[in-house]
């Protein structure tokens, strides 16, 4: 064995030119594979993180659902009313089993000013006071809104951590007044950085202000306003409960006779990671399609090449057999060679992996998105196998051949 390896390196040695070429196209097919399961399994990991950030806890009451369901009729939902403050305050007051419920009204692009600095497109949100502990917001400095603040509608904000040196710049913000639509607010507390999750979202870049207040600043009865009422349950088990009471409320609440079809959601975090996990599975399966044709190309060319070799090597196999090498020597000798081509040129292609994935994340982090690329142990498992497998199959045809070859014939070749 230890023989019919020296041979095979040797051989691979003499011919570099040609046997880079050869692990150059397995590298590519290895690389194509492995690149689609690091995208999956990154994808899959950010999205179980982000979800898991919104709590296995929360439930969110939407009139849209997080369902692929929602893609398809759009139109559907879209014509459904939205929920409303008053249906909050009737959950707040008569749910049970709950630590928190919340209001948020979402208002996009809207500009904000500090003298002479502004900040455009700026995210705000009015909500009640227990959106912060529902969503886990932490804050690097101030507080958060107090019922009172809420109820009343006072004139104060706080503002997300991106915002802070385009308005402020070093100066401390907590204190100052800043400008939206004309009006006045002071700012009481700021956010600690988050990033961007994978549903684009993020609290660095946006203003919360007291309910009470948004109410005054903006028509809330507008479409254009995306409205949601969040709860946390006391208990994960508790969820099937709190679901069906939340349903009977609002149900109540709008009148709706028994029979007839729920024109709102209480969508669940898990619901999201059900709705992503089937375009993940769509990407995987189809690189994965799409991969198999270049292991394939790379299968054939590392045939190809055995079938040289054998044919350039006739008289050294004749003589080797004239020696007394036994047709098990010169099988394992050759194909041998072949594992050792693939092997190299999936260590090859994975390596190529490690740099594509390393340089996306580079690129990702520039953004400041919350996004890791993780490359699996299955992954590199995965992609060394195959590029053995490849290997054993690809050479094992022209390395029987060259078995079965006859020394004086051989020779004579």
């Amino acid at each position: 064995m230890l023989e019919g390896m020296r041979i095979a390196v040797g051989s691979l040695s003499a011919n570099r030119l040609r046997s880079a070429l050869t692990m150059l196209g397995v590298s590519i097919g290895i690389f194509a594979i492995t690149i689609i399961f690091t995208l999956v399994n990154s994808l899959t990991y950010n999205l179980n993180k982000n979800i898991s950030e919104l709590g296995n806890s929360v439930v969110f009451v939407y009139h849209i659902p997080w369902s692929n369901d929602a893609m398809s009729n759009w139109q559907k939902y879209a014509r459904r009313p939205p929920v409303t403050f008053q249906e909050y305050e009737r959950l707040k007051k008569d749910l049970t089993n709950v630590e928190a419920v919340a209001f948020e009204a979402r208002i996009k692009s809207q500009p904000v000013k500090y003298k002479k600095n502004a900040v455009k497109n700026v995210v705000i949100k009015a909500v009640t006071e227990d959106f912060v502990p529902i969503n886990n917001l932490e804050f690097e400095n101030g507080r958060p809104f107090t019922q009172i603040e809420v109820d009343g509608g006072r004139s104060v904000c706080v503002i997300g951590h991106n915002l802070v040196e385009p308005l402020f710049g070093a100066a401390d913000p907590i204190g100052k007044e800043v400008r939206l639509r004309g009006r006045r607010l002071k700012v009481i507390g700021v956010t600690a950085l988050s990033g961007t999750n994978m549903f684009g979202s993020s609290p660095d870049d946006m203003v919360m202000v007291p309910y009470g207040f948004g109410e005054r600043l903006y028509d809330m009865s507008s479409r254009f306003i995306v409205k949601v009422i969040s709860a946390k349950v006391d208990r994960p088990e508790l969820m099937d409960r709190v679901e069906g009471d939340i349903i009977g409320i609002i149900r109540g609440a709008r009148g709706m006779r028994p029979g007839v079809e729920n024109n709102f959601v209480v969508n669940r975090p898990e619901m999201l990671l059900k709705m992503f996990s089937s375009a993940t599975d769509y990407l995987f399966y189809g690189g994965l399609f799409i991969s198999f044709f270049s292991v394939i190309v790379g299968g054939f060319g590392i045939g190809n090449i055995m079938f040289s070799t054998v044919k350039e090597r006739s008289f050294e196999i004749g003589l080797q057999k004239a020696l007394g090498a036994t047709r098990g020597f010169i099988l394992f000798q050759f194909l041998f060679e072949s594992v050792l081509l693939c092997f190299f040129g999936g260590i090859m292609g994975l390596l190529l992996n490690w740099g594509v994935s390393s340089l996306i994340q580079v690129v990702i982090d520039t953004t400041e998105a919350n996004f890791e690329m993780v490359t699996s142990f299955g992954a590199v498992t995965l992609g060394v196998a195959i590029s053995v497998g490849i290997g054993l199959l690809s050479g094992f045809i022209p390395s029987n051949i060259a078995s079965k070859m006859e020394p004086i014939e051989a020779m004579r070749s």
